[in-house]
């Protein structure tokens, strides 16, 4: 059997759909018919042999380096797929869309009676190929069988000896996959099947856990059932993620809740994205600026630490983060239980100016309330006043006024409130500045 990486055919422009029919053409008149066609792998590489008459095998894909046969791609909707549907149909092979989107990696389709039929790996499997065989990508069956949500498939693959821990070359698994799509049911029969709840992937996975992946579908009963099976619920991947500090990003109480109650460490402290050097970011840090008061007091009363700092980057708190999002129910919420009002970041901004600056006024007049310092001066030398009059938000400018803020206080570069409210210029700014003795 002859095997091809070669080029038979050199794109030089034009309709890329007729220019797979001539190299189709053309390789059925150097090798005979085209009598099947293996596909190995999806996205990235859309690795395929087709295999002639005379024993030639010519393979699509990246290793052969060139921009023509392996441009071909299965299992997908657009320029690729259509082109292989052409390339197929002038050798005979007349397969329709919804055939070629169904094509998955380790299929093969063959001419039978004329009439091209496609061959599923699982059946290839039930015919004696090895159930637990591996594409390039390293996926198995089983791993495509999940991932397109077939639980038929899945519960086939299972009983003919699939290996429910097998990892691609993520060292992923099909629960962590299954987990992360919040598929419920299929996790619940792969776990039956053995699946190890606690399986990481690699570094290159960023070595999450199903239960992590878990935490952002949203799917309570899933994660329970994670839970319920063993699952670690501290368990944390190489960006600083947990499951808790997952489900508050995304503002989801009744996960935060459930997770609280599981034993997950509310103090645990991660990095803020996977791409900065933010380190040290907590779950009541994400409630107080993504969830909502009842997320903020739950983990609060779990023993959240309300004045925990962001160590690195900005060095920020979970009631500025509530300051900045102008979020008053939350802000209130963090100062019941203590929250410093008066604590600076890395570069002194306050919660105050951080309400000031983004002009929510209720923010303000709490922040005020419980004692926050109108005067308190950033690294710049501003205050909470002066952010509010650069920023035009006149409800905050007559708020922090009323409570004592000095009007002419200057920055490092002798700013004062009036002169930097002219770059966006509120006259009703300008007036309440001037009654309460602002100058130049």
């Amino acid at each position: 059997m002859r095997e091809s990486m070669l080029p038979t055919l050199q794109y030089e422009g034009g309709p890329t759909e007729q220019f797979y029919e001539r190299m189709s053409r053309e390789l059925i008149s150097k090798h005979g018919p085209l009598i099947t066609v293996e596909y190995v792998s999806h996205h990235p590489k859309f690795e395929i042999w087709f295999n002639y008459k005379d024993g030639t095998r010519i393979y699509s894909g990246p290793r052969t380096g060139q921009h023509d046969i392996h441009f071909l791609s299965l299992g997908y909707l657009g320029e690729g797929p259509r082109c292989a549907q052409r390339f197929l149909a002038s050798a005979g092979f007349d397969l329709t869309s919804k055939q070629i989107e169904d094509v998955r990696p380790g299929d093969s389709i063959q001419l039978k009676s004329g009439k091209a039929v496609l061959v599923r790996q699982i059946d290839k499997v039930a015919g004696g190929a090895g159930v637990n065989a591996k594409d390039s990508d390293g996926n198995t069956a089983l791993w495509y069988a999940t991932k397109d949500g077939d639980t038929s498939r899945v519960k086939v693959l299972i009983a003919a000896g699939a290996d429910v821990n097998e990892k691609n070359f993520n060292d992923n698994t099909a629960l962590m996959w299954a987990a992360g799509e919040g598929d419920a049911n299929l996790a619940k029969i792969l776990m039956a099947g053995g699946a190890d709840v606690n399986a990481r992937s690699s570094s290159q996975g960023r070595g999450t856990t199903a239960l992590i992946n878990a935490s952002s579908s949203g799917n309570a009963d899933l994660v329970k059932t994670l839970i319920a099976a063993g699952a670690d619920v501290n368990a944390m991947d190489e960006d600083g993620k947990t499951a808790l500090r997952n489900a508050s990003r995304n503002g989801d109480t009744d996960l935060v809740k459930i997770l609280i109650a599981a034993g997950a460490d509310v103090n645990a402290k991660g990095s803020y994205m996977s791409w900065v050097s933010n380190s040290g970011t907590t779950a009541l840090m994400f409630a107080a600026r993504e969830g909502d008061a009842d997320m903020v007091k739950a983990l609060i009363a779990a023993g959240a630490d309300v004045n925990a700092k962001v160590e690195g980057g900005h060095g920020e708190t979970a009631l500025m983060w509530a300051a900045s999002c102008s979020k008053v129910d939350r802000v209130n919420a963090l100062i019941a239980a203590g929250a410093d009002v008066n604590r600076q970041s890395a570069y002194g901004v306050t919660a105050l100016m951080n309400a000031a600056k983004f002009g929510n006024a209720d923010c303000v007049k709490a922040l005020i309330a419980a004692g926050a310092d109108v005067n308190a001066k950033d690294t710049f030398g501003e205050t909470a006043l002066t952010k509010a009059a650069e920023y035009a938000h006149a409800d905050c400018v007559k708020v922090l006024i009323a409570a004592g803020a000095d009007v002419n206080t200057k920055s490092n570069k002798g700013e004062t409130a009036l002169m930097l409210n002219k770059r966006r210029r509120s006259e009703e700014i300008v007036a309440a500045l001037r009654a309460a003795g602002a100058t130049e």
